[in-house]
């Protein structure tokens, strides 16, 4: 957990360069997040934090945001590539870093929220889930997923994976392969396969 006057510095940043909008996404984010963690038995504070700061690199440019791959030795993949909107997940973890972030478990939480990984944390699945689904979220499946992740966590998360790969799908979009590890992972934790 960053340091108390590092962590209220991020909040401010995060406040201060992004829209209102998306600020108010991330306040959803995190107090969903913290939520959850309380009912699975995790760190509310650190699920906060990261909600919090889950978007910290989301509404930068294209260019910036491979400039700033560029700095931290990212190297984006040809899913990435075509769709750099996925790079802020990575770069928004590496901003945090760069700002006195040294707790593992909010990094990885950040940077992976985009896409998922194979044998994701329970905080990395509470902020990827809550990212889909806080309440500003209003689509119809969004709306059953908040309600679902309440009673069956586990099953929620698995459904918003599937979600997005059917949605990503159904659109003709690029599927990155962290996704369907994410997936792979989930189904062989859970002994679905």
């Amino acid at each position: 957990m960053p340091r108390g006057d590092i962590k209220m510095d991020l909040f401010e940043k995060v406040k201060k360069e992004l829209s209102k909008k998306r600020y108010e996404h991330c306040l959803g984010v995190a107090n969903l997040a913290r939520e959850l963690a309380l009912k699975l038995g995790e760190d509310g504070e650190k699920a906060y934090t990261a909600g919090m700061l889950h978007d910290i690199a989301k509404e930068l440019s294209s260019d910036t945001m491979f400039e700033l791959c560029e700095k931290y030795g990212i190297i984006p993949d040809d899913v990435e590539k075509k769709n750099p909107g996925l790079l802020h997940g990575p770069v928004g973890a590496e901003i945090l870093r760069e700002n006195g972030v040294r707790d593992t478990d909010i990094l990885n939480a950040v940077r992976y929220h985009t896409v998922g990984r194979a044998e994701m944390s329970t905080l990395e699945k509470i902020i990827y889930l809550a990212d889909m689904v806080e309440p500003s979220r209003t689509y119809p499946e969004a709306v059953r997923l908040r309600q679902l992740a309440r009673s069956d966590f586990d099953e929620a998360f698995l459904r918003c994976l599937m979600y997005t790969t059917e949605y990503n799908m159904k659109k003709y979009r690029l599927i990155h392969v962290s996704t369907i590890e994410a997936w792979n992972s989930e189904l062989m934790r859970r002994d679905k396969y």
